[in-house]
């Protein structure tokens, strides 16, 4: 299923998503995913960061979230 997040960017919104913690937590990994577990943490951040790419993550990170984020197509920072 598509998730809201690919629906809004689809017909030309700015997407994002905001978290009080780990961004790939369950709850905001649900709009930036299609990872089958919540565990799946490498699937959400490949999901997120080649897939999906929101405009704007803002919510806590770690060395490997900002591993993913460098090495995506896009500016993230």
């Amino acid at each position: 299923l598509e998730t809201i997040l690919e629906k809004f960017k689809s017909i030309g919104k700015s997407t994002g998503v905001v978290a009080t913690k780990l961004f790939t937590d369950a709850t905001p990994a649900a709009f930036i995913s299609h990872a089958d577990d919540r565990d799946m943490t490498e699937q959400i951040l490949k999901d997120t960061f080649s897939k999906s790419q929101p405009h704007l993550i803002l919510g806590a990170d770690n060395d490997l979230h900002r591993l993913y984020a460098k090495k995506s197509s896009q500016p993230y920072q």
